[in-house]
């Protein structure tokens, strides 16, 4: 009898752990070119929320059902239910059941629920959307995509990250602020490498945007990259950048270092880092496993990061690149008289460049 209720028990865990994973999934099944049952599920989880003032406030996830009626403003807005949202979506296939030999937490995922009711051979095509709520849907709402029909698929793709409605600008899935729909556009000051990709930059007015975050009235065409040199030695022997493009390459360094007039410039995805008037003739720079160094008027520089990086608990404020990638020039040492061509550390040897 213990063993009657036991078994029923578990049985009743197992439905109702089936239950509950797929409440608020949109499933249907079709055959695909092999034969193989397929089972489509939608998941998706909502963020965000319409204050009484009016105003899109940021909120934990909600899951559902996939919604019937989600409208494409573009490749990645949409609107439902008068609300225009950022979509992002995961799609990927899984096996309800593991085959071959596996060990004895593989034998319980085969009890599970899913797997005894799957058809044999069955593949599960997962769709799952992330919608971010961004503003209430409006006939002055547009998007920027193909607003450009001579760019390249990366301009492309960057131009349908923004839109805008009368009252405001967005970028990814949150407002520009200080941005004038009347008057903003999409830029391109480094060109059409696609190396650039990872920077977005915009203006409106005499103001220039990085990731949608304001930089001021700065002329990012006057850009010049700096070319890191070889390292100069004693305690700068493991440099791991020899060419411009490993930047680019890599993004160890979490930016591209520059220069703008008689600024050094420190280039993100959200933001930059300028340093007034510390470029100099001079000047050279290298990057080890520790950061980027400047040797600037015989004394040695090194550009730092401050703060932390960011995390996806929702404890914690969300924080953008630049605020968690705040980078500052500190003195690093005065290990001696250093030229571009060669170094006269007292007491040590230089390695060559």
């Amino acid at each position: 009898m213990k063993i009657h209720y036991i078994l029923w028990i578990f049985g009743a865990i197992l439905v109702a752990a089936y239950v509950w994973s797929w409440i608020g999934n949109r499933v249907s099944t079709k055959v695909d070119t092999y034969g193989r049952p397929v089972k489509s599920i939608c998941r998706e989880t909502a963020f965000g929320r319409v204050n009484s003032r009016g105003d899109v406030e940021a909120t934990d996830g909600s899951k559902g059902r996939c919604s019937a009626d989600l409208r494409h403003l573009s490749s990645k807005y949409v609107t439902s239910k008068g609300r225009v949202y950022w979509m992002t979506v995961n799609s990927y296939d899984s096996s309800p059941c593991i085959s071959g030999r596996g060990d004895s937490l593989g034998f319980l995922y085969n009890l599970s629920w899913e797997c005894l009711t799957a058809t044999p051979g069955q593949v599960n095509s997962i769709e799952d959307r992330r919608l971010y709520l961004v503003a209430l849907h409006s006939e002055s709402f547009r998007t920027f995509e193909g607003s450009n029909s001579q760019k390249g698929d990366w301009q492309w793709n960057q131009l349908a990250d923004y839109a805008a409605d009368k009252a405001a600008v967005y970028y990814l899935n949150r407002k520009i602020e200080g941005a004038d729909p009347r008057q903003f556009s999409v830029i391109f000051p480094f060109g059409d490498d696609d190396k650039w990709k990872r920077f977005a930059v915009s203006k409106s007015g005499d103001t220039t945007f990085v990731g949608g975050n304001a930089i001021g009235n700065v002329d990012l065409r006057q850009f010049r990259l700096l070319k890191p040199v070889r390292c100069p030695g004693h305690w700068f022997s493991h440099c791991i950048a020899e060419h411009t493009d490993d930047f680019f390459k890599y993004g160890n360094w979490g930016g591209i270092p520059g220069q703008i007039g008689g600024d050094i410039v420190f280039l993100q995805t959200g933001g930059i880092n300028r340093f007034p008037g510390m470029a100099s003739p001079e000047m050279f720079m290298f990057a080890t496993t520790k950061g980027i160094f400047f040797f600037i008027r015989g004394k040695f520089y090194a550009l730092l990061n401050d703060a932390p990086y960011p995390t996806d608990d929702p404890k914690y404020p969300k924080k953008t690149l630049l605020n968690w990638m705040r980078a500052r020039l500190i003195r690093y040492s005065a290990l001696g008289t250093c030229s571009l061509l060669s170094c006269h550390c007292p007491g040590v040897r230089c390695g060559e460049r």
